[in-house]
């Protein structure tokens, strides 16, 4: 018997392995591949380079490094003290000059709702546990 293991399928396998040998012996558990068409390199090749392509998308898509996200700019506003839309607007020129454009790509891409309202969450954030502190204490307790 000859093997070689240049073969794209199963299948190729099994009908070189098989081809001059009328008396094969198959395990139980061995699918009946007399009839199956053979598939040509080619669409083998196809396919992986498809399979590769769509995998690549999925992966780019999850990843999303270059997109800021909104908590991605709550932070920033509270790092840089920024309390207007102006400010930011000016922080992402300065970084446009810099050659980072990502906060500029949120701020056009994502309109003035997106931008006002990461600015007024970074604004509750940061006031959140001093109102949590005082809603707890009473008007008695002063």
């Amino acid at each position: 018997m000859n093997f070689s293991d240049n073969h794209p399928t199963y299948n190729s396998a099994y009908r070189y392995v098989t081809k001059e040998d009328n008396e094969t012996l198959h395990s139980p558990c061995n699918p009946d591949l007399t009839d199956v068409p053979p598939q040509t390199e080619s669409a083998v090749t196809t396919k992986k380079r498809k399979s590769k392509a769509k995998k690549q998308r999925r992966r780019s898509k999850k990843r999303g490094s270059d997109h800021l996200r909104t908590f991605d700019v709550c932070q920033l506003v509270q790092a840089k003290s920024i309390s207007s839309r102006l400010e930011l607007v000016s922080s992402a020129a300065t970084q446009v000059r810099e050659g980072k454009t990502a906060l500029a790509e949120f701020i056009a891409n994502r309109g003035s709702t997106a931008v006002d309202e990461a600015i007024q969450l970074a604004k509750e954030f940061a006031e959140a546990e001093t109102r949590l502190s005082r809603s707890k204490k009473s008007a008695l307790n002063c």
